[in-house]
């Protein structure tokens, strides 16, 4: 499991922890190709927008310098729908392509696909929570993203608002120095931890602040980031409400 974010690396191994003996994490692509080179792996998760070296370049290097894997099965991870870069990540060897955010469905079906397996395990069922903080927190869909696992989704929105004054740090300081491309970055990865923590509200604006910083729109830049603070404070305000979830 290769992915900078720990909310999703979080996420995505208590999903497999059912289904695997044994599963090594990387937080960055060195890590990654220096754990392929030590290990020998039956599927490898790859997130493919990461600082430093991306999934794209962390596959050609397992894939063309790494005699262990370089015919492992390399499934990428992203929430960029561009067919450019489903086409990069084919050429870069990439065998399958799940789509953030993901849930155990769509996580079992790839890797029935993958392993030609059909034996996976579906979800189950968790309680559900208090109404009244529906527009904050999504609980049906925190039942679909951790096949019914109260606990795992517990521990993520736990790890979120644990994160939340980073987040806001980060990218108010992105902001006040204009630099856009620590902006997107920063945007982006609030937008990956809130679509996984089942937080529709902050997760629609991250995306969208993301999306205006890409397009060049300063205007909007300024609107989005704005609605991104009070989203951040909605669940601030919230802390110890979404905590006792």
């Amino acid at each position: 499991m290769v992915d900078d974010n720990q909310i999703n690396r979080k996420l995505l191994t208590s999903l497999l922890q059912k289904r695997t003996k044994s599963i090594d994490e990387a937080t960055d692509g060195n890590q990654a190709v220096e754990l392929c080179q030590n290990n020998s792996y039956d599927i490898i998760f790859m997130d493919i927008h990461m600082p430093g070296i991306s999934g794209i370049e962390t596959t050609e290097k397992i894939k063309n310098d790494n005699i262990i894997n370089s015919e492992t099965t390399i499934i990428g991870l992203t929430a960029d729908t561009l067919p450019e870069t489903e086409q990069l990540c084919r050429e870069a060897g990439i065998t399958d392509m799940l789509l953030k955010p993901i849930n155990e469905e769509m996580l079992i079906s790839t890797l029935n696909s993958c392993l030609n397996s059909t034996d996976l395990v579906g979800a189950d069922t968790v309680t559900a929570i208090d109404n009244s903080l529906d527009s904050i927190y999504d609980n049906e869909q925190a039942k679909k993203k951790t096949g019914g696992n109260e606990k795992l989704a517990q521990e993520l929105v736990a790890m979120l608002i644990d994160e939340i004054d980073e987040h806001e740090n980060v990218l108010s300081e992105a902001y006040a120095s204009n630099r856009l491309d620590n902006l997107r970055v920063a945007s982006h990865k609030l937008n990956g931890s809130a679509s996984y923590c089942s937080m529709p509200r902050l997760e629609k604006a991250a995306s969208e602040l993301e999306q205006a910083v890409v397009d060049g729109q300063p205007e909007l830049i300024k609107q989005t980031y704005y609605c991104v603070l009070e989203r951040i404070e909605e669940i601030k305000s919230n802390r110890n409400r979404l905590f006792s979830l």
